[in-house]
């Protein structure tokens, strides 16, 4: 399971986080990682949250699984 970032901005990426958590279906998504590093993700999201104290891009946390 791998964790990353997305920001409020990209709605559309933040819609299809949520699809991919509810009806189980693999996407791929470019997101930040914890160490910062910009990357493609492929999977299923097993959790989508948001924090807005998190900072600039950094507003929803997931987690997706290979």
């Amino acid at each position: 399971m791998t964790f990353f970032y997305i920001s409020d901005d990209l709605e559309n990426d933040i819609r299809r986080c949520i699809q991919s958590w509810e009806r189980q279906d693999r996407i791929t998504i470019t997101g930040v990682t914890v160490e910062g590093q910009i990357k493609d993700l492929t999977g299923t999201v097993q959790t989508i949250d948001r924090d807005a104290s998190r900072g600039l891009g950094r507003s929803w946390r997931v987690v997706i699984r290979d």
